[in-house]
């Protein structure tokens, strides 16, 4: 990759993070906030898909907190046990 593309991408990515963090930072509801940065990644990636999981330490699994293709009726059931 040239630099010049990859100093791009650079600014690029950090415009993204910074864009998130802002996020974070102004809102004390997690799913919305969850939600948003679903959004955001999706279309910084491109992709089509996306969820975000939690960690529930006491049960070792992750939790879904929010998805942007599975309904939502069904995030509290979803869960993966780690190892």
């Amino acid at each position: 990759m040239p630099e010049d593309s990859l100093q791009a991408k650079q600014l690029s990515d950090l415009g993204l993070f910074s864009h998130l963090s802002r996020i974070v930072a102004r809102t004390t509801d997690l799913e919305g906030m969850a939600l948003s940065a679903l959004e955001i990644i999706q279309s910084a990636l491109r992709i089509d898909c996306c969820s975000i999981m939690l960690l529930d330490p006491e049960r070792s699994e992750l939790v879904m907190l929010a998805s942007s293709t599975i309904p939502r009726a069904e995030w509290p059931g979803i869960r993966i046990p780690l190892g």
